[in-house]
């Protein structure tokens, strides 16, 4: 038998399937490096909002360790009210090391349900988010009214939100909490 009616094929690669072997090649590596990157995104991201979660709870258990009737005139706005003198008290914002703050602000921000100009503490705020979808008697005298209540409240809701630049962009957390009277 002859192998003349059939066509000698050379032995070896042809440059076609040589570069369509680098090309998925070239994919697949690219799709590891890619995969790589966005783990370490993620690895950072997580460890940004664990230093989020540890300064909202660290600040959570300062504010539990002092006399309810101060926690509101220490992280409040307004200066004048604070323990110990005017501009004594930390106020309502406060810095986080590890988190990048957006331009012009602090990372953390403690709130509580206020209105009015200038803003006061006030049981008329209806707020879901401080547990006040309707108000709340704050100074438990039996009724909800639109007095400012700063002297005499004996629960008091309040909000730390922490807001930070991350690695995926602008990132937020909220925890909120109720201090009562003991």
């Amino acid at each position: 038998m002859s192998n003349m009616g059939r066509a000698c094929r050379p032995a070896g690669v042809t440059l076609v399937e040589l570069v369509v072997a680098l090309a998925v090649l070239a994919i697949a590596v690219l799709a590891l490096l890619s995969a790589i990157y966005q783990s370490n995104l993620l690895g950072q991201a997580t460890r940004e909002r664990t230093v989020a979660y540890n300064a909202a709870r660290q600040q959570i258990e300062l504010i539990r360790g002092l006399p309810v009737h101060e926690v509101y005139g220490r992280y409040n706005a307004d200066p004048g009210d604070d323990p110990g003198g005017k501009g004594a008290a930390p106020g309502p914002e406060f810095d986080v090391p590890g988190l990048a703050a957006r331009p012009g602000a602090r990372v953390g921000r403690i709130s509580f349900p206020e209105a009015g100009v200038p803003p006061s503490l006030r049981e008329d705020v209806c707020d879901a988010s401080f547990g006040m979808p309707r108000g709340r008697d704050l100074n438990r005298d039996g009724r909800i009214d639109a007095l400012p209540r700063a002297g005499d409240y004996r629960i008091l809701p309040m909000r730390i939100t922490l807001t930070w630049e991350g690695v995926s962009g602008r990132q937020r957390l909220e925890m909120g909490m109720l201090l009562t009277e003991k």
